[in-house]
Formats: structure tokens, C-alpha cells, sequence
């Protein structure tokens, strides 16, 4: 997957997302490791390719597209995943309804991100800067994804000596990172190095991304995985996410 598009970014926070900088003696200050926070956009899209059986006995193949949309992470998992500015914590009562804390109704601390988060992406390594104009590269890796189907992927049966359907299910699909992943890259290029400021774009290369797809039988039933697969979204990189 590529991007080629330039996102704003400005001072130290990158891609006015959710990435922490060392404030300190730099001028401007440089960009060290840590986690952004993202939002797939609509558009998003799967190729999935399915073969005969998979379902169950009789079930046919499938080879189609599959749009998709982001299943926000928790406000726990977007905490994990190092994004704290845009994260609320509020306090609710017994049935879950936010409350004031001194009200006497507070029971339990709920941790809610302010936006809707399916993605994190890691910068592994802090972007130094040599110059305005000369873009700086950072390796990058995915941390977590959570995707959903916009609607139910229907599958089909057929008996071997009928052409006709013989029965129809219909499956939610969920797609999340596998457990291993290759890196990517990030590329920093800013066009203004003002003291405790910098400004500029940034471009987002390569990212592998291996996932995890959930097929689960609407009202319950079937349930099928498919792990350590490469990703190919439809549409590029910039399609599929961006900050806020």
C-alpha cells in the first residue's frame, strides 16, 4: 500500500494526531518514537477470495469485495496503545450512565477516546531533523487494527447435483492485526524549522499490514478464521486512513 498525498502537521505533534514530542533543548524540538492514533475512512475495501467448503460442506467459493469500516478500539486500547491527549476519563454509575463523581452515584472510572480509533501505527525510531526542505525517514509497524464489514457477506449452498442455492447465510466480517507484522515507513519533510516550530508534510510509504479475518454467522452459528494474510485495502493508503 502507498500514499502518496502530504498531511499538515505542525510543532511537535505529528500529523496533528495523537503522538507525543520531547519537549526540550532541540529548536524545534524533534519528533521521537511513539503511537498515532487513526480513523479508516469510508471507501475502505477488502478482496477476499474464498475457497469451495470453507463454510461447511457444499458451501460455495467466494471471491469478491468486502467494504469495510473502522470498529473503534476501546478507550483501554487506544490508552495501550500510547494515545492519551485525545482520551477522556469519566466516572459512571451502576448502569453505566455518566455522572458527576461527587454526586454519590459514581461507581467505576469508563476510559473513552474522544475519536473513534480503529488504527495505531508505531514510529519506531525519533525523526532528527537535517534541514528545511530534506524529508527524514521513520520505520514504522502497525500495533493494533479493527475493522468491521458494512454489511454481511452472504455465502451460498448448493448441492452437487442442483444449481440452483439450496440455502443462503449471511456473515459479519472482522479484520484485525495478525501477531507478527513487517515494517513500514514514514517520511517527514518540513518546510520550516522556526524555533519550537516546525511545519511541513508528510508521507506515508510502504506499510505491509497481516490480518486476521473473522467470519461469524449473523444470529449466531458459523464461525470461521483466516489468519497471517497480507492486506491489499482497495484504494491507497490514504483512502483508508487519516488522523481525526
Amino acid at each position: 500500500m502507498k500514499k502518496s498525498s502530504k498531511y499538515a502537521w505542525a510543532g511537535q505533534i505529528a500529523l496533528a494526531i495523537v503522538a507525543t514530542a520531547f519537549i526540550g533543548a532541540g529548536c524545534p524540538p524533534d519528533i521521537p518514537p511513539g503511537t498515532d492514533c487513526w480513523v479508516t475512512q469510508p471507501g475502505t475495501a477488502q478482496t477476499v477470495q474464498i475457497p469451495h467448503n470453507f463454510f461447511g460442506p457444499a458451501s460455495d467459493p467466494v471471491n469478491t469485495v468486502i467494504p469495510l469500516e473502522g470498529l473503534p478500539l476501546s478507550g483501554a486500547e487506544v490508552l495501550n496503545c500510547g494515545c492519551t491527549d485525545d482520551v477522556e476519563i469519566e466516572w459512571v454509575d451502576r448502569h453505566g450512565n455518566p455522572t458527576d463523581p461527587n454526586s454519590g452515584h459514581a461507581v467505576e472510572q469508563r476510559v473513552n477516546p474522544t475519536d473513534p480509533f480503529d488504527t495505531c501505527i508505531w514510529r519506531k525510531v525519533t525523526a532528527n531533523w537535517d534541514g528545511e526542505n530534506v524529508g527524514v525517514d521513520v520505520e514504522i509497524e502497525l500495533r493494533q487494527l479493527s475493522l468491521k464489514s458494512v454489511e454481511p457477506l452472504e455465502v451460498t449452498w448448493h448441492e452437487t447435483t442442483d444449481p440452483v442455492p439450496s440455502m443462503t447465510k449471511l456473515f459479519d466480517v472482522f479484520v484485525t492485526e495478525s501477531a507478527t507484522q513487517n515494517g513500514g515507513s514514514m517520511t517527514f519533510t518540513p518546510d520550516d524549522l522556526t524555533c519550537n516550530k516546525a511545519e511541513g508534510g508528510i508521507t506515508l510509504g510502504d506499510l505491509p499490514v497481516k490480518w486476521d479475518v473473522r467470519f461469524v454467522e449473523v444470529g449466531g452459528g458459523i464461525e470461521r478464521t483466516i489468519t497471517d494474510q497480507p492486506l491489499i485495502l482497495a484504494g491507497t493508503l490514504g483512502d483508508f486512513l487519516k488522523n481525526r
